[in-house]
């Protein structure tokens, strides 16, 4: 029940990082004020790195950032090894 939930959760978060970084993308090319890197970086490392890192690959979204390309591949590292711990041992 627990991980059901904890997996809905995740999921919720990474919808929305993916959207949420998509949505940057579309306003840095219509020149309007961008979404700070610093929501961006929490969002991705409070659960939505896995969104983060296709918006990132499909729409190069954040990716002229430098600290987008090391600290979202490592959040989507810890994450899934904590999902992988979860699953194995719930």
């Amino acid at each position: 029940m627990a991980t059901t939930i904890i997996f809905s959760l995740l999921f919720v978060l990474n919808v929305v990082a993916f959207f949420v970084f998509v949505a940057d993308k579309h306003r840095e090319q219509n020149e309007k004020e961008r979404i700070s890197a610093s929501s961006l970086t929490a969002l991705s490392i409070c659960g939505g790195a896995y969104g983060a890192a296709m918006a990132m690959l499909l729409f190069k979204a954040a990716n002229e950032i430098k600290k987008f390309k090391v600290l979202v591949p490592i959040a989507l590292l810890l994450w899934l090894v904590l999902v992988v711990m979860l699953k194995c041992f719930m």
